[in-house]
């Protein structure tokens, strides 16, 4: 799969999960997230901004974004604890386009990052449940352990669902499949029609 490829897909599904927490499902806009992206950073999620303060929490997001990029350093807090950042290197001139899949690859970057976004989940269940989730990287599962809507369900799992549960922490390094023809366009006639 092509790079454009794995980031439309990856891009989708981060603005059909944000959507449904977000905004009762309308597609979240590309500025919206970046917003709720600079909230995330700064922390204080219950609370009415001014309009200044809303290009700020922009700015914020932008800076966070782009520092893994080399483009920007966090710098200090604020006494209001709102994060100051220091440009390290200017952005190369873009067109509008390359703006948006640079900013699009950054955002999806830190939802992995943060395990707000899984690259795939499978499950099977019947008597014994196998759940298989796949990650971006050590660092992004560890985000997701500490995540307070997964702790949450944890103890709820432990309480109510389970009395044991086993996890494997697993690399893949080959995957392949095989599909017959008529399979392959079953599929491809069912993509046609959505």
């Amino acid at each position: 799969m092509s790079r454009d490829t794995v980031l439309k897909e990856r891009w989708g599904l981060l603005v059909e999960k944000l959507s449904a927490q977000f905004s009762d499902c309308d597609p979240l806009a590309l500025e919206s997230i970046i917003y709720l992206v600079g909230v995330q950073e700064l922390g204080q999620y219950h609370r009415t901004y001014k309009k200044d303060e809303k290009i700020n929490l922009m700015h914020i997001a932008i800076c966070r974004l782009l520092e893994p990029y080399g483009y920007y350093e966090f710098d200090f807090f604020d006494e209001e604890g709102w994060p100051h950042y220091t440009v390290k290197e200017e952005l190369p001139p873009l067109k509008a386009g390359e703006q948006s899949v640079l900013m699009k690859e950054a955002i999806v970057s830190y939802f992995l990052d943060n395990g707000y976004l899984v690259l795939g989940v499978e499950s099977a269940r019947e008597e014994l449940g196998i759940t298989v989730s796949y990650w971006e990287s050590r660092e992004a599962i560890a985000h997701w352990k500490s995540n307070s809507d997964h702790l949450f369900a944890q103890r709820k799992g432990k309480k109510d669902w389970y009395s044991w549960y086993k996890i494997r922490i697993c690399l893949v390094e080959r995957e392949y499949e095989f599909t017959t023809l008529s399979q392959a366009s079953e599929e491809k006639s069912k993509q046609v029609l959505q």
